[in-house]
């Protein structure tokens, strides 16, 4: 499965915009409302697989909105780095 944090730093509180934390707040009622867990588990309940669900997922979402600048950068090792600054 999965393992805690090893440092009170992994545990913070992460800031984000309120729009953000809206839906944030609404995905963790939407799933039960879990004080406990993954934030976004697979449906194993394990780790989410960031390079799977680039391909399968956010991949063909961006061919489909024709950002084809986006889409190149996902072959590309940096492309956590976009959605981590989106944070």
């Amino acid at each position: 499965m999965w393992e805690e944090p090893k440092t009170k730093k992994s545990k913070a509180p992460v800031p984000v915009i309120f729009q953000l934390s809206e839906r944030f707040e609404l995905h963790r009622e939407l799933s039960g409302n879990p004080e406990i867990g993954l934030m976004f588990p697979s449906p194993l309940g394990t780790p989410i697989n960031l390079d799977a669900l680039a391909e399968d997922v956010i991949r063909p979402a961006l061919e489909k909105a024709d950002w084809p600048g986006m889409v190149g950068m996902l072959s590309d090792a940096a492309w956590p780095q976009i959605f981590i600054g989106l944070a």
